[in-house]
């Protein structure tokens, strides 16, 4: 036993960023294999011992209890999400990746119930949510900036421009080395713009807000890649709206009659329940907006991504996958995201047709981990290996579709090979 335990520290000294700051193997390995009533608090343990995989465990362990006392309507949710979300950010100051990921999520939930202006959620104590949204954004920049460094750019542009120049130096790095300078000198032009349009908006300048407004909504990337853009899409609203205000500009609530604004996702249901009494305005200001050249712009900040860009006509639907064995916690069924899985396996398909025009050889596996509450479901990489994160990137966003009945959290694997 001794000698195990010995060869099992020796292994998370090499391996694991947590332990490398002092914790013990032993103390990860129980968090690892605790049952799932005991798990918050064993894992609670590897976490104080600085093993980031503990943080983040007990920060899904934890997320799965708030869920649940939500549900209940129980008092003790609030301070379970509290909990949750501390377990995180420290699993993510740890170097913890998807830690970061779980903890940007779940305060970009937390900004949009508290931002929503048809809902009378309080959500008290997360006054900061917004620093530490771009603190954890920006942590994950640092371990890895194809994942998280353009979402960094724009959450830390609004606090420090320096910041977010430096997280837009490892989202270009992580981009073609021919263009390099380029991304930088493009993006460092459209931050100091966003930075001058925003304190000019400040000053009550409509031409600036409206301007602003566009250029948010301009970034709102395509829900087939991204589905947590409703943060963008709100905030770009609520600008074009406040230069309408200024303006003087006011009338009844268009409706009907004009027809959906398709683009981008949710605008039309998001201008009836924010512009109010400016909706013919902002209709008439956004709409080359909703399907104009702007939306050519791909990624957030207006920047290429570094991966591919998702065209707006997907390819026929090519290649074979198969939906691997489904995990869960919480009430989550697993053959529920099975079935919810197979049924949107065109689409799926759709987008590993993307990268079979690039490469006829491509194959592997995209992880998919899933988060489901009274919002909806929330998706993320766990760990794909396929080598075309355009691909993934694009399940992703078809599985942020998901109408899953139950809350919990979910890990599918979909394997992916040519016809």
């Amino acid at each position: 036993m001794t000698s195990l335990l010995t060869i099992l520290a020796v292994a998370c000294l090499l391996a694991t960023p947590g332990c490398k700051r002092g914790g013990s193997a032993d103390v990860l390995l129980a968090c690892q294999q605790a049952e799932p009533r005991q798990r918050a608090t064993q894992c609670q343990r590897a976490c104080q011992e600085k093993h980031a995989e503990g943080c983040r465990r007990q920060g899904d362990a934890l997320q799965h209890d708030y869920v649940l006392h939500a549900q209940a309507g129980r008092a003790e949710a609030a301070t379970l999400e509290h909990e949750a979300l501390e377990a995180f950010e420290k699993g993510c100051e740890l170097s913890d990746s998807d830690a970061c990921v779980q903890a940007s999520d779940m305060l970009n939930g937390l900004h949009l119930r508290m931002a929503d202006p048809s809902s009378d959620v309080s959500v008290p104590g997360f006054s900061d949510r917004e620093a530490r949204y771009a603190r954890v954004r920006e942590l994950g920049c640092a371990l890895e900036p194809r994942r998280s460094c353009a979402a960094a750019v724009v959450a830390l542009r609004d606090l420090d421009a320096a910041r977010a120049k430096a997280a837009l130096t490892r989202q270009c790095a992580a981009g073609p080395a021919a263009q390099h300078d380029g991304c930088r000198s493009q993006g460092e032009k459209l931050i100091d713009e966003y930075v001058a349009l925003k304190r000019s908006c400040a000053d009550k300048n409509p031409d600036a807000c409206e301007r602003q407004g566009r250029l948010l909504l301009a970034e709102v990337r395509d829900p087939r890649r991204y589905a947590q853009d409703l943060l963008l899409l709100r905030r770009g609203l609520d600008q074009v709206i406040a230069a309408c205000r200024a303006r003087g500009h006011s009338d009844d609530v268009v409706r009907g009659g004009t027809g959906p604004l398709s683009e981008p996702p949710r605008l039309e249901s998001e201008l009836g329940a924010r512009a109010r009494d400016h909706a013919r305005c902002v209709r008439r200001l956004l709409a080359p907006a909703a399907s104009g050249p702007a939306h050519a712009s791909p990624g957030v900040g207006l920047l290429p991504a570094p991966d591919a860009a998702v065209p707006s006509e997907l390819p026929p639907p090519r290649g074979r996958l198969r939906v691997g064995r489904v995990t869960t916690t919480g009430e989550v069924d697993s053959a529920e995201v099975q079935r919810a899985l197979e049924a949107r396996s065109a689409e799926l398909r759709r987008c590993y047709a993307l990268g079979l025009e690039r490469n006829s050889a491509l194959q592997g596996r995209v992880a998919l981990a899933l988060a489901v509450d009274a919002m909806g479901t929330t998706a993320h990489n766990a760990g794909s290996d396929l080598p075309d994160t355009a691909v993934v990137a694009c399940m992703i966003g078809v599985a942020s579709k998901l109408a899953l009945s139950t809350p919990g959290t979910a890990r599918a694997p979909l394997l992916l090979q040519p016809d």
